[in-house]
């Protein structure tokens, strides 16, 4: 009994080591410049980050986050990173809190949340994908973040989120409200 035990130890210990070198890439949040050229991404573990001395936050180019050469290699392992908007919704309620989006090689990738506070998925998407937005023409609003309480700023932030779940089943039940109405007005002529 006692191998058996030790064995089974080692295995869990194994998955963790591996579990954790995932999540230590985990994102909190990926700022794009308003040239669209460079993505910042600010990680959610900064204070063990700092204690071992590694940087809280990275900026890469954006013509930098192709997905690294697949032929003769392993394939990726993990939920990866959709590469088209729109993409299939229902992935963010899966069983998995995040996706991995590999760049250059297979050992470079961050882990990023699929239920994120706030996130426009579309420009998120593009942007991963090597699509060079320009805003430097766009109506960008500045929040006086430091003047917000944290809840506050979740509130506002929550308010505009069209990919949270309630919003999710409010386009559902809407969908089949509109499916019914064309039903009936199908057996009416």
């Amino acid at each position: 009994m006692l191998p058996i035990m030790i064995s089974l130890w080692f295995i869990i210990l194994y998955r963790a080591v591996v579990y954790s070198r995932r999540t230590n890439r985990m994102v909190h949040q990926i700022l794009l410049d308003q040239t669209g050229s460079e993505l910042t991404f600010v990680y959610k573990n900064q204070t063990t980050r700092r204690m071992f001395g590694h940087q809280t936050e990275e900026t890469h180019m954006v013509q930098g986050m192709h997905n690294p050469p697949q032929q003769g290699y392993k394939p990726l392992s993990g939920s990866l990173f959709p590469n088209t908007y729109p993409f299939d919704y229902s992935e963010i309620h899966d069983y998995n809190y995040y996706w991995l989006k590999y760049f250059i090689s297979q050992n470079s990738f961050f882990s990023i949340p699929k239920r994120a506070t706030y996130a426009n998925y579309e420009v998120l998407i593009n942007a991963m994908n090597m699509n060079v937005i320009d805003f430097s023409h766009a109506d960008i609003h500045e929040l006086r973040s430091d003047q917000m309480t944290d809840q506050e700023l979740e509130k506002l932030l929550e308010l505009h989120n069209e990919y949270a779940f309630d919003r999710f089943s409010l386009r559902m039940y809407q969908a089949q409200n509109l499916d019914q109405l064309e039903q009936k007005i199908e057996t009416r002529q």
